[in-house]
Order: C-alpha cells, then sequence, then structure tokens
C-alpha cells in the first residue's frame, strides 16, 4: 500500500488519481501553489507531513517560497507556518 495517495478533479467532474505522489501543483498565471510530501518522525514510527509553497505561476519569474508544514498530530492535522516566509521582499523581488 502506497503512503500516500492523490486525486485532482476537473471541472468536467472527471477524476485523476496517483499512488505514492510526491508534488502537487496548481498554478494561475502569476500566482499558484505548490505541495510536496515530506516524510517526518522515524521509519517505525512515520508522521504524516506535507510541505506547502507559493508560486509565481506559469510565468515561473520566481522560487517558490515554502510558506508552511501540514503535519499530523494526536489532535489532527495542524498547520506550521513558514517563520518570515511570505514578507513585503517575497512580494516586491519578484513582482
Amino acid at each position: 500500500m502506497a503512503r500516500f495517495y492523490g486525486t485532482l478533479q476537473g471541472r468536467s467532474g472527471g477524476v485523476k488519481t496517483a499512488v505514492d505522489p510526491q508534488q502537487v501543483t496548481l498554478n494561475g498565471w502569476d500566482a499558484g501553489v505548490m505541495v510536496t510530501t515530506a516524510g517526518a518522525g522515524t521509519r517505525r514510527d512515520p508522521v504524516d507531513a506535507f510541505e506547502v509553497y507559493m508560486t509565481f505561476g506559469s510565468n515561473a519569474h520566481g522560487s517558490p517560497v515554502k510558506i508552511g508544514t501540514v503535519y499530523h498530530t494526536a489532535d489532527g492535522p495542524q498547520f506550521v507556518a513558514e517563520e518570515d516566509a511570505v514578507t513585503g521582499d517575497a512580494y516586491t523581488e519578484h513582482g
């Protein structure tokens, strides 16, 4: 059984599936998001983790900026923001 499983649903209702995807990207022309799998914990006791990035879309006029990580915890999924990830510099430098 794969560790991760992904689905993508289009406007027409069609669904695409992927077994054990490593990265998912959704782009507009000038902005987008990217999510990557990031196993945490130990091999014996793994923890689901997903790193979330802001991207500069299909134009790709900049490098992805990590904005945080989603972890599985005993209390359920938790988002931990990346310190200083989204600053004025991120927008002025690439915008």
